[in-house]
């Protein structure tokens, strides 16, 4: 019974991801039209900015004793797709302003690979209308186009 309630457990917290706590603190696609263009004047359009809280701003622990940051280069970083999951909810391309795909750009890519970048400069991070993963690897003709 014991090793049924821990499994019961572990699949609860397996299928609640963290991106989805997150997601709260985004504004809703509800605010915008799917086809709405990005508009790089409105900070919720950039996944990292210098002028915003992110977690491209992000410094480990051990390095922040002696971490100056150097703004003499600007980094435009473009992360990697994100809009991985299996059933392509929104189509070949998701929308700029899904909360929850943003957040899990934002705690993934962005924290984990654009953050490496912040000591070198500013960090800028566009959010962009990402294609699903399976568009890079086609499986029939139809899927190409």
């Amino acid at each position: 019974m014991r090793y049924l309630n821990i499994s019961l457990l572990l699949f609860l917290f397996a299928c609640n991801h963290p991106y989805y706590k997150m997601a709260k603190n985004y504004p809703t696609e509800a605010a915008y039209s799917f086809n709405t263009a990005p508009d790089y004047n409105n900070l919720n359009d950039w996944a990292a900015h210098p002028y915003k809280n992110d977690p491209a701003d992000s410094v480990p622990k051990p390095l922040k004793p002696n971490y100056h940051p150097d703004s003499l280069a600007d980094v435009f970083f473009i992360h990697p797709t994100t809009y991985t999951e299996k059933e392509k909810s929104f189509g070949w391309n998701a929308p700029l302003h899904d909360a929850v795909l943003n957040a899990k750009t934002d705690y993934s890519t962005i924290l984990y690979q654009a953050s490496i970048f912040n000591a070198a400069g500013r960090v800028f991070a566009p959010r962009y209308r990402q294609a699903h993963l399976s568009a890079y690897f086609p499986k029939t003709g139809a899927d190409s186009l």
